[in-house]
């Protein structure tokens, strides 16, 4: 007799607890809606609402906007992270420091081609001295 169980379907996704807003996403809008209150009420006239919609707006982005299918908050993080990180990484494997450009741009280096002739024969004798050396290894 085999025993039947319930297996959870879509266990990653958050539960939603008000309308279309997970639990996170409702006390964003509680922090958000709370500090765009707050600055109505402590900013001199035009100003606060100024500050009162810059705050619902970047609000609104933390609760719905997607980039690249990550939320806002996080790739907010991670362009901030990428603009005050150093472009230049120093690795070193011994005593000496090797400095390491990482965006550096291939249009600066020169690139210069070695064209060298070679006859059909000399390539002939080539892949055969590759294929005799793969199928000893083989």
């Amino acid at each position: 007799m085999a025993i039947q169980y319930k297996v959870p379907q879509n266990i990653d996704m958050q539960d939603r607890i008000i309308g279309p807003l997970t639990m996170i996403q409702f006390l964003y809008a509680v922090f958000g809606g709370g500090f765009a209150y707050i600055s109505i009420n402590s900013f001199p006239s035009p100003l606060n609402w100024g500050v009162a919609i810059l705050i619902a707006i970047f609000t609104i982005c933390i609760i719905f906007v997607k980039v690249n299918e990550r939320p806002f908050l996080q790739f907010l993080g991670d362009f901030l992270l990428y603009l005050f990180r150093p472009k230049v990484q120093l690795w070193s494997k011994s005593d000496q420091p090797v400095k390491i450009d990482v965006y550096q741009n291939q249009i600066d280096q020169p690139h210069t081609l070695n064209q060298k002739n070679v006859s059909k024969d000399d390539l002939r004798r080539l892949s055969e001295l590759i294929d005799s050396h793969n199928s000893v290894e083989r």
